[in-house]
């Protein structure tokens, strides 16, 4: 169940009452405002709980960067991020194909280094009246890693690469162990990869299949300086 926020109303004026009739009045002004607080706290606090979950990871993936790039440059200014607003649009229910017959595959990254990966499902979902596909996998050199081995990963490109967004992509991560035949895909929590902000980290490159034909303007945007 969604947590609700209590709205608190300023200049409520309380009057007294001096006869049955104003008395009468007053329950049905009662009424009226708490049917009217109760249809708003329907309507409004899911949405504000959202955005409030999404700034949260946000933040939680700033912070994750910002304490690796602290270890090298420790005076430095990590003013890197900044966002499209949280629009509902690009959150979206995914119909989940899983794939255990896909053999490792390798990735190439931003590097010469080639990372191992296994295609583990397929999810289709539609956004502007299109139907698209993006494949989610997962990285073998993790699967070893109590921590990691549920870890799932799904690198994207868009129209907005290259303008809007970071030119390499943006990533999700999803956990094994909540997929099942469907579940929601938010592009309001995508993020870019490390190598974005810095040359010093080697990143996946999305795979040609995860190319979308469409502008996803959700999530974090691109880093001019980098």
């Amino acid at each position: 169940m969604p947590n609700y926020v209590l709205l608190k109303t300023p200049g409520l004026v309380i009057f007294s009452a001096k006869s049955s009739s104003n008395l009468d009045q007053m329950k049905i002004h009662s009424a009226f405002y708490i049917i009217t607080l109760l249809l708003l706290l329907s309507f409004i606090s899911p949405e504000k709980s959202y955005e409030k979950m999404v700034k949260k990871t946000r933040k939680e993936q700033e912070k994750s960067f910002v304490k690796r790039e602290k270890k090298a440059n420790p005076k430095g200014k990590f003013d890197y991020f900044h966002y499209f607003d949280i629009d509902q649009k690009y959150r979206v229910k995914a119909h989940v194909q899983r794939t255990p017959d896909s053999e490792p595959f390798k990735m190439p990254t931003s590097t010469s280094r080639m990372a191992e990966y296994k295609k583990f499902a397929v999810l289709t979902f539609v956004i502007d009246d299109k139907s698209l596909n993006l494949s989610v996998y997962q990285s073998m050199r993790l699967l070893d890693n109590p921590e990691y081995k549920n870890y799932l990963f799904l690198p994207f490109k868009d129209l907005t690469c290259g303008d809007e967004t970071y030119g390499g992509g943006r990533f999700l991560e999803m956990n094994e162990a909540v997929v099942g035949d469907s579940l929601t895909l938010d592009f309001n929590v995508c993020y870019n990869p490390y190598c974005a902000y810095s040359d010093r980290y080697s990143c996946p490159i999305p795979p040609e299949e995860n190319h979308l034909d469409v502008r996803i303007p959700a999530g974090v945007k691109g880093w001019n300086d980098h």
